[in-house]
């Protein structure tokens, strides 16, 4: 979702980053080989194979960082997801942290996002939410709105749209149309001129191949 926020137009500042880590502690199994079945999803993210494992115990850890823009008034949060390389737990713990400062000041929050599990926008409040089942919402976004809704520090007030898009999390497909819709609403929500600022995000959208149509290939 960068390109809804160009640097050069919204004069982008970096004024931090948010930092967090994973130590895992790695051991030999306590059953036999023959009785171990591999899980990819059990060992992630550090992807170890059990069985090849040595006899001594041993700790990896695991960083992850991202930074924090400011333009006039507003604070910009945005994390590069990319499930390959990022643990899930790292959404969840960050948004949650987010979250807790935030209901501090009570500021008007603003979450974009996209999911490949809608069919068409969805715009969400605090009191109304236009899912519906089996519709969801995963990664670092879902954490977001599962803690502004239901979490500790839930009752702050904000405003969500998320699009469909196509591909798992940190290689998202958006469609040409929906790219449009996108761009109309942040222009309004944040007050941009929005002549300038849709062919920047246009601009920005096709340097970052982000668009179904924009480019062509075989998704299987």
């Amino acid at each position: 979702m960068n390109p809804l926020f160009p640097k050069n137009l919204l004069q982008l500042t970096s004024i931090g980053e948010v930092k967090s880590s994973l130590t895992v502690k790695n051991s030999s199994p306590t059953q036999s080989t023959d009785a171990y079945s591999w899980n990819y999803d059990e060992n992630f993210p550090n992807e170890v194979d059990p069985i090849s494992e040595s006899e001594t115990s041993k700790e990896t850890q695991y960083n992850f960082s991202f930074p924090i823009y400011s333009f006039g008034e507003t604070l910009l949060f945005s994390i590069e997801e990319n499930f390959i390389n990022i643990s899930p737990i790292f959404g969840n713990m960050i948004s949650r942290s987010i979250v807790s400062q935030l209901i501090k000041t009570s500021p008007d929050i603003i979450v974009i996002g996209s999911s490949d599990r809608i069919s068409n926008m969805k715009k969400m409040t605090k009191s109304e939410c236009t899912l519906q089942p089996p519709e969801f919402i995963t990664g670092f976004i879902g954490s977001v709105l599962t803690q502004l809704i239901i979490g500790e520090n839930k009752g702050m007030n904000f405003k969500c749209l998320i699009v469909p898009s196509e591909g798992p999390n940190g290689f998202e497909k958006i469609s040409l149309s929906d790219m449009g819709s996108l761009i109309d609403v942040c222009s309004q929500w944040l007050g941009f001129d929005h002549s300038k600022y849709s062919q920047e995000c246009y601009r920005l959208w096709r340097c970052d191949s982000a668009a179904i149509g924009a480019q062509s290939g075989l998704y299987i």
